[in-house]
């Protein structure tokens, strides 16, 4: 089974790390007013401005912390299916090198050829897609399976996953 997992917010856990460095900027974010919304829908002009220049610097992906179990289950999904890790990067391609080598220094048994970068993940072909984003999901042909993250609590239509354990249970 050929497998597509996205990486922000999935693999990586890019919304608790913007929001710690929004933080450590002076812009506090109220976690409560997250649920179903994202940060450009909670913030200020000028908080989002900053949120925008905190995301643009360069090694800002770099730093970003692995979900929790995720390398555990991933390594174990890798060795029993053919996975790919997708990352819509043209949205922002100065993360590019900085995404490449967060997975190689976060996911060692990935290879090169288990990346993707694009535009649309509705281009990507695939048995089953993993992401956050109700609209990558409803853009795929194949099996569709939520991550959970705050903006999407309120997406019914797709099967949830909760946590890396629960794609364990899922996929192995």
């Amino acid at each position: 089974m050929k497998i597509l997992i996205d990486m922000d917010d999935v693999i990586a856990d890019t919304l608790e790390y913007t929001i710690t460095c929004l933080n450590e900027a002076g812009v506090f974010v109220d976690r409560n007013k997250l649920l179903g919304r994202y940060l450009e829908d909670i913030l200020p002009k000028k908080e989002i401005d900053i949120m925008h220049d905190v995301t643009s610097a360069e090694f800002f992906f770099r730093n970003i912390p692995i979900k929790k179990d995720c390398y555990e289950v991933l390594r174990k999904i890798n060795e029993k299916h053919d996975i790919r890790i997708v990352s819509c990067a043209f949205v922002f391609p100065q993360s590019m090198n900085s995404k490449f080598y967060w997975m190689k220094q976060n996911l060692d048994f990935i290879d090169a050829r288990q990346i993707i970068f694009c535009g649309s993940k509705s281009d990507i072909m695939g048995d089953l897609l993993i992401d956050d984003l109700a609209e990558n999901l409803r853009g795929f042909n194949g099996e569709k399976l939520l991550f959970s993250a705050p903006h999407n609590v309120n997406i019914k239509e797709f099967h949830r996953l909760d946590s890396w354990r629960d794609v364990e249970k899922v996929l192995l």
